[in-house]
């Protein structure tokens, strides 16, 4: 089972829906699995269930008819590859209490949130434990590495060789070295790291909202600080793929360009990044920036 807008890399069964068009995707609560690329199989369709994010509901729902069939639920804890979505308040709580009684994985794909919101990612900014989860892209400080890890119980499987694990590249030497100093040092030293870093973030997106407002721009700003997004759309809250895909798109490409030609670079969809580096007169130089290019829209 996976969702709607969330992506999970380039495996044929998994590269389904991530931001299909709407006029294939069928209805909302049950959307039809889109394949994201020409050539791939359309029988991976057929072990895949598509439900729409943020919707406890409909995994309940499914798992009730047949969850003895699902072997695992997988999905971005904080969405980050549509906007960012937060999960809405006992989403994920449900998703891991339903899991564990229909005896399916529960797998968080980290590879934007880890180490950007918590040192343990997403899973330990709302406190829920998945199964597995995968980790990557910061872990080393720009080092060719990725981390699957995992409960005891299904790492297990890999250890005593019942589940196949290789590569060629697993535990390069200066890849775990880089990975090993990294995590100490945002483990050892997370108290300084991370509240300053979220109250950056949420400063800079107070600014941009103050900005908007003052030009009669309707930009939503949600997103809990590292990282957020700016959807322009008269929507009071964007909790997945299909009241994203109704935000004005146009709008926010305008917004980027105009970001762009004056310096500042953030995701062409909306998505901003921060770093400890960032200091409060570049928020502020930044928000000032953000002003004038909203004056435009």
């Amino acid at each position: 089972m996976k969702f709607e807008g969330n992506y999970h890399g380039w495996l044929d069964p998994v590269l389904y829906s991530v931001h299909p068009d709407l006029a294939l995707a069928g209805d909302a609560r049950h959307p039809t699995a889109v394949g994201g690329t020409a050539g791939q199989p359309r029988h991976d369709a057929d072990d895949l269930i598509v439900l729409p994010y943020n919707d406890l509901t409909a995994v309940a729902d499914v798992l009730a008819q047949c969850g003895d069939e699902v072997a695992a639920v997988i999905l971005e804890p904080l969405l980050c590859n549509t906007g960012c979505i937060t999960p809405q308040p006992g989403y994920l709580e449900g998703l891991r209490e339903l899991t564990s009684q229909y005896g399916a994985l529960l797998i968080f794909d980290e590879i934007i949130s880890g180490f950007r919101v918590a040192p343990g990612g997403a899973g330990e900014l709302f406190g829920v434990v998945p199964d597995l989860a995968a980790f990557g892209k910061a872990m080393a400080g720009g080092m060719q590495v990725s981390a699957l890890v995992g409960s005891a119980e299904v790492m297990g499987t890999i250890a005593d060789g019942k589940v196949a694990h290789a590569g060629t590249f697993n535990s390069h030497p200066v890849a775990m070295a880089a990975a090993d100093a990294v995590l100490r040092q945002l483990d050892e030293h997370r108290d300084d790291i991370y509240p300053p870093l979220i109250a950056t973030g949420q400063r800079l997106m107070a600014g941009l909202r103050a900005a908007a407002e003052r030009h009669g721009v309707p930009l939503l700003v949600d997103g809990p600080g590292p990282v957020f997004q700016t959807y322009i759309t008269d929507q009071p809250a964007v909790t997945d793929y299909r009241s994203f895909a109704r935000c004005d798109r146009a709008a926010m490409a305008r917004f980027h360009a105009g970001l762009f030609a004056a310096g500042i670079s953030i995701v062409p969809r909306g998505l901003w990044f921060l770093s400890t580096e960032h200091t409060a007169d570049q928020v502020d130089e930044t928000i000032a920036v953000a002003e004038s290019v909203l004056s435009s829209l």
